[in-house]
């Protein structure tokens, strides 16, 4: 199973016998898509996918919590006509009380649990503190061309970066469950193909650039499926010749906000100016001028879905340093991969980003 497209619950959905996403496609709205739909009529059938994952990270609950697996359009469980007032709800709420902007979504009031808390617990939970950040007195920030620039030097310099058109990287990763997969990524430009096998389970998704599928094989749910317009761009990421490069090498808009740590390492926390389609946040080592993690996320109709990626163990390859160590860490656990091969240049069929 991947960790950006097939959740746990979105697995355990499509393994049984009908599958709700088969309808799926970008030119239609989800009543075109899905039986029985009463509140998301209008919504994209692209967006259906991330606001159920959404709803699973929101409220800690499965599928299962509102679908009978056998029969999804069904209304057998109160909690799917209860989900159906709290969507109205929650959109009333942002429309009337905040112009429109989603600053109240589930997980607001449920924080991860299926029924919201009113009252404090006792005694009061003592969770880990964010390492603090320090920010910048006014003017005083670096700037974020210098940042750029020194992470550029410190991977070997732009234009040898520049000059890698295609990779093919071969990596082992554990996943959140504890199995070991193995995983071959092919790039060229903005194309990618992402392949992960377990002992049981084949799962490959693809991304030419406008469009994202993906098909799996083996044990649990199988066949070809649609990537969701808000998770397609993750795919994006994969896809780097090295981290960041496809923002940052476009210099856009950037401030430096401030320093803070990242284990025993001093960060520079470098934020876009404005908000972007994943509103990317990078922190680089202030000594080395490397890219120690990335933020980044995506939105659903009803929330964001975040994502961290830590990087670590810089390998020169061909003249370009690349880290062969990535932590992925999202609401649903953690994903550790550890590079084996990385191939710059290497030839890269474009069959391999075929639907």
């Amino acid at each position: 199973m991947t960790k950006f497209f097939l959740s746990l619950a979105v697995c355990a959905a499509l393994a049984c016998a009908q599958n709700p996403f088969s309808k799926v496609a970008p030119d239609k709205k989800a009543s075109e898509a899905f039986e029985n739909i009463k509140v998301l009529n209008d919504d994209p059938s692209t967006s259906v996918r991330g606001a159920m994952e959404y709803f699973n990270q929101a409220l800690g609950v499965t599928c299962e919590g509102c679908h009978d697996l056998q029969a999804f359009d069904k209304d057998a469980k109160n909690m799917k006509k209860t989900a159906r007032e709290m969507i109205t709800m929650t959109r009333d709420i942002n429309k009337n009380a905040f112009r429109g902007q989603q600053r109240i979504t589930c997980f607001t009031c449920h924080q991860g649990n299926q029924q919201p808390t009113g009252v404090a617990p006792t005694p009061k939970p003592v969770n880990a503190p964010p390492p603090p950040m320090t920010r910048f007195p006014q003017g005083q920030a670096p700037k974020a061309d210098e940042i750029i620039a020194k992470y550029h030097t410190a991977i070997g310099g732009a234009e040898k970066a520049a000059k890698i058109k295609t990779f093919v990287a071969k990596a082992s990763e554990t996943e959140p469950d504890g199995k070991t997969a193995s995983v071959e990524l092919r790039a060229s430009g903005d194309k990618v193909s992402v392949e992960t096998k377990t002992a049981d389970r084949a799962v490959t998704e693809v991304s030419d650039g406008k469009d994202a599928w993906g098909k799996a094989a083996g044990q649990g749910p199988a066949g070809v499926y649609h990537v969701t317009d808000q998770l397609a761009p993750l795919l994006a990421h994969e896809s780097e010749v090295y981290p960041g490069s496809r923002i940052l090498s476009a210099a856009p808009a950037m401030r430096v906000v401030g320093t803070t740590k990242i284990g025993d390492r001093d960060a520079l926390m470098m934020f876009p100016a404005q908000r972007s389609a994943t509103n990317d946040r990078f922190y680089f080592d202030k000594d080395s001028g490397l890219l120690l993690r990335q933020v980044y996320s995506v939105g659903t109709l009803f929330g964001p879905l975040p994502t961290q990626i830590d990087y670590e163990d810089y390998r020169d390859v061909e003249g370009v340093k690349m880290p062969f160590k990535v932590k992925i860490t999202r609401p649903e656990g953690v994903w550790s991969r550890t590079i084996t091969s990385i191939k710059p240049n290497a030839p890269v069929d474009d069959a391999s980003f075929a639907k």
